[in-house]
């Protein structure tokens, strides 16, 4: 399960779009075709929120799948070890700012 994260109108660099579509596992920013999401979604978005924001990369780690492929340039991801290694390039201070100030019931939305 893909989770998408793309706000509205915000142009990330292509790097940035690969690297978000790659961690965030389910759910998308709002856009104009988002789904209201049920109770139990916006639970695991403010879960992956408070992960984000306290840097809990173990919890991360639970929520993907190895190995992480990702599309040029972003090289894939084979282990837990090499994520937590590259933590830092995968949620830069940008990816992360947005995501923790973000809020599951105005920027996230259900999408599949």
């Amino acid at each position: 399960m893909a989770l998408l994260l793309e706000k509205r109108g915000l142009q990330f660099n292509c790097k940035m779009r690969h690297i978000t579509t790659a961690i965030v596992l389910t759910l998308s920013l709002v856009d104009a075709f988002g789904q209201e999401m049920t109770k139990e979604q916006q639970n695991l978005v403010f879960d992956f929120i408070d992960c984000v924001k306290t840097r809990q990369k173990e919890k991360l780690i639970s929520k993907i799948s190895f190995p992480f492929n990702r599309e040029y340039p972003i090289p894939l991801i084979k282990s837990e070890k090499e994520f937590l290694e590259r933590y830092s390039e995968l949620f830069d201070d940008s990816l992360t700012k947005m995501i923790t100030n973000s809020l599951p019931s105005r920027d996230w939305s259900a999408v599949g």
